[in-house]
Order: C-alpha cells, then sequence, then structure tokens
C-alpha cells in the first residue's frame, strides 16, 4: 500500500492512505450488487463535493447510474423515464422539491431530523428521510422502500420461526456511544432495523419525521429531558400513542416499575440487557397483545425482564439463541477480571467481538477513575455520580462484573454524599485495579487472536 501527507505551514496536514485488500468469495457474494438497482437513474443532489463523491461512489457500486450535483438545476431529468428517484441533501427547506416529479430520499445528519419537518408534508415528493451516515444495508433497504422493492436482497428477510422480529423497526433512545454499539448489534442479529436517537429531542424528532415504530427502547437517565418526559410527550403524538415503551436502565429501585406505567411505559428492562431477554420482550410486546397499564401496576423487576404479555405461540417460541462456540475454550483460562459466561453473551461467542468490546471500554471510561477523583476533589459529587453510573453499565455490558459492582457501590456512596467513607475510597481504588485487570485480559486475548490468525489454514484457491 501506500501512505501520503501533505502538510501546508499554517494550514494543516492531510494524511492519506490506500491500501488492497482481498475479498473472501463468501464475502463477495453477500455484497453483490442487488439486480432491481441494476441500471436504475438516481439523481444526487448534496452540496458538499467531498460527501456527494462517496454518495455517488457507493450508488454506482450498488449498480445505478448517477447523476450528481450540488443544487437542483445541475441534474438532468428525462421527461419520459418514471423509474427515477432522488437523494438530496443540505438544501433550504423552501427548495420546491416536488417539481422533479419523482419519489424523493431526504437525508439528514443525526440530531437534524427537525430540518427534514417541513418537507415532510405528502404534497413535498419526500416519501423516505435517511440518517446519514450511508451504511450500505439501511441505505439500500431505504432504497427498496422508494422504487417499491419489497424483496431487497440486503433487507432482513421475512419473518420466520428462528427470526421472528425480521423487519421490526425499533427506536433505541440511548445517549451513551458503548451501550447504542451494544444494544444495536443484539437487535441486528435478530434482523430488527434500528433507529437511534442520541437524546430525548432527537427521539422526539424521529416520531415528527420518520416512519411508524414498532417499539422503543427507552434509557431512563438521558441527558436533558430523562426518560420518563420523553414517554408522556410520545405519547401525546398520533405516532406515540400505542407504541410499546420499554424503559431501560441500570438501576432498578423499588418504585421504578410503577414510575415507568405512571409516564406511559409499557415496562422496564434492566441493565445489563442479554440477549435472550431482549428478544423475549420484543417478541412479547410486538408480536403480542400490549398489556393493560394501570397506574401503580408493577412489573416483575427482579430479573430486569420487562414482563411483556405472554407470546400467542405460548410454549412454541423461537428457540434461545445459540450457545457460543468453542473459542472461549481454545483460552484455557479465564481472562482476569471478566465473567467469561457474562463475556459469552456480551460478545455473541465471538472472542474478537470481546476484543473489540474491551478495546472500545478502554477507549471510553478507561480514565475513569482519575476523572472521578478529580470531580470529588472539587466537590463535583453530581457529575462523579453520573459518571460511574454509566460505568457500571458499560461494564456489565462487557463481561466485567467486578468492574461493575465497584462502580455501582461508588454511585450509591456518591449520591448519598458520602464521597469520604471507607466504602467510596474502597470502591475507588477498586475501579482502577479492576481495570488494570482488563488490560491484561486485552492484550491476552489480543495475542490470542493474532496466534490464531498467522496458525488459521489458508483458504483454497480456485483452479487457474
Amino acid at each position: 500500500g501506500r501512505i501520503d501527507v501533505h502538510s501546508v505551514p499554517g494550514q494543516g496536514s492531510r494524511f492519506s492512505f490506500t491500501v488492497a485488500l482481498g475479498v473472501p468469495a463468501a464475502a463477495a457474494a453477500s455484497v453483490a450488487p442487488p439486480a432491481w438497482l441494476a441500471g436504475r437513474r438516481i439523481g444526487l443532489v448534496e452540496p458538499d463535493p467531498v460527501t456527494r463523491r462517496i454518495s455517488g461512489d457507493l450508488l454506482r457500486a450498488l449498480g445505478a447510474e448517477v447523476i450528481a450535483g450540488a443544487g437542483l438545476d445541475s441534474l438532468a431529468w428525462p421527461d419520459t423515464d418514471r423509474h427515477l428517484a432522488a437523494l438530496v441533501s443540505g438544501l433550504p427547506a423552501d427548495t420546491p422539491l416536488a417539481l422533479l416529479a419523482v419519489p424523493i430520499v431526504h437525508m439528514v445528519r443525526p440530531g437534524d431530523r427537525a430540518l427534514a419537518a417541513p418537507w415532510h408534508a405528502p404534497a413535498s415528493g419526500v416519501v423516505e428521510t435517511f440518517v446519514k451516515p450511508m451504511v450500505r444495508a439501511p441505505f439500500v433497504r431505504a432504497l427498496a422502500r422508494v422504487l417499491g422493492q419489497a424483496d431487497a436482497e440486503d433487507g432482513p428477510g421475512p419473518p420466520t420461526a428462528e427470526r421472528p422480529l425480521a423487519g421490526r423497526r425499533v427506536l433505541m433512545v440511548e445517549d451513551n456511544a458503548f451501550n447504542r454499539e451494544v444494544l444495536r448489534a443484539m437487535l441486528r442479529r435478530l434482523g430488527v432495523d434500528v433507529d437511534e436517537a442520541v437524546d430525548a429531542a432527537d427521539a422526539l424528532e424521529c416520531f415528527d419525521v420518520g416512519s411508524p415504530y414498532d417499539a422503543v427502547l427507552m434509557d431512563l437517565h438521558l441527558p436533558g429531558m430523562d426518560g420518563f418526559e420523553c414517554a408522556r410527550r410520545l405519547r401525546k403524538l398520533p405516532d406515540g400513542a400505542s407504541v410499546p415503551i420499554i424503559a431501560v436502565t441500570a438501576n432498578v429501585l423499588p418504585a421504578t416499575p410503577a414510575e415507568c406505567l405512571a409516564a406511559g411505559m409499557n415496562g422496564h428492562l434492566a441493565k445489563p440487557i442479554e440477549p435472550d431477554m431482549l428478544r423475549r420482550a420484543l417478541m412479547g410486546f410486538i408480536l403480542g397483545p400490549a398489556p393493560a397499564r394501570e397506574p401503580g401496576q408493577a412489573d416483575r423487576a427482579g430479573s430486569g425482564a420487562a414482563s411483556p404479555p405472554a407470546h400467542p405461540q405460548g410454549d412454541k417460541s423461537p428457540p434461545d439463541l445459540p450457545d457460543p462456540p468453542a473459542g472461549f475454550e481454545a483460552l484455557g483460562a479465564p481472562l482476569p477480571g471478566l465473567d467469561m459466561a457474562q463475556a459469552a453473551i456480551w460478545s455473541a461467542g465471538s472472542l474478537a467481538t470481546l476484543h473489540q468490546l474491551l478495546q472500545r471500554l478502554d477507549d471510553e471510561v478507561g480514565q475513569s477513575p482519575q476523572h472521578i477523583e478529580r470531580l470529588v476533589a472539587v466537590g463535583q459529587l453530581a457529575a462523579a455520580a453520573r459518571l460511574t453510573h454509566d460505568l457500571g453499565g458499560i461494564a456489565a455490558t462487557v463481561g466485567a462484573v467486578e468492574l461493575s459492582r465497584a462502580a455501582r457501590r461508588l454511585d450509591g456512596e456518591l449520591r448519598a454524599g458520602r464521597a469520604a467513607s471507607p466504602l467510596a475510597r474502597a470502591a475507588l481504588d477498586q475501579l482502577g485495579v479492576q481495570f488494570l485487570l482488563l488490560a491484561q485480559s486485552r492484550e491476552q486475548l489480543g495475542r490470542h487472536l493474532a496466534w490464531s490468525a498467522s496458525h488459521a489454514p489458508a483458504e483454497p484457491q480456485p483452479p487457474r
């Protein structure tokens, strides 16, 4: 490959690289362009030249013919071709898109969904709002809906006995990027089409300009407006009146179930959420009739289950997710700082996924003990408690049970104003110890994966 750098004093530097990578035969087959898009003419309106080039390259890789420009006047529209669609982005709200007389996909950045509201009237021509970035699979599904292709190859496929939730749309409201990544992976393994909101305002925008959802996963501890108030406001929207809203929280207190119901939610899940727990909750609330909600009626919170209604299939519900493969046994010994059974669940039995999660954990919260100590030193106990709350949930999501417990103990002491108590000091010290153990696990796992890759059998080459 090649690495280049272009630097201008006083202006900055630009780094770039080019590398040639092989594609295994199985993977190449899975990314073949969808046949229904081949030769279809797609208009692309994008003011930013870099984004326009990247988006155009993706469309061409999918087999489409692309007409691209910075504004509507740059597109040459044949009068007789009714197989067109247009992708537009970054245009003023008063742009007369309806003059194009073709189905329009409005592309917006995360957090900017409200900008699409003026164009979402039926007369505007906008039939789909797509949130950037243009990731291949969800982008192809959006185009399939616009062009009337119900059987798009990149879609999740029709529901089956093993994947009864395939094709369902779920809105995940979660401010922590790490938690979103883990939950997104779980939902996609179920075949669910996921939309993401980073706070309550973003969630409300999703309902204002997006298609109806089959369920909402609502984090209760959001910045600004919390999950309780967000749920109340969702219930006042036309598409939010009856959608199942499932609360997600790391701390399930005795009053939490009743508070969730009073705010209009249907149930709750306690973090960390196990994949099978999530699947059963979504099946119950989406595929079965929603339970009657009465003020004060409490859900079962002991196991963290959302107490969904019984599924119509009764005992014939799909089997649990498969047991993790034998890769964990190849390690020979447990990784320090991890509950291996929990780690296998969160990583879906993949050592490579576990290594990525541990790396993300270090990137996201690796300096938490030092940050918490500085916040406590200057008397910002509420901020320190917020950090420990997030740390406890994230740690549990990778199977770092002892780190999670130490964070929750410290969280309790900080919220009670006992930052200098022996329990708080011991918990803070334990955070440092557990992070050192997880660093050892990450390095040990990295060496194991590198060794496995170097000793993997070579793929057979096709005959010449």
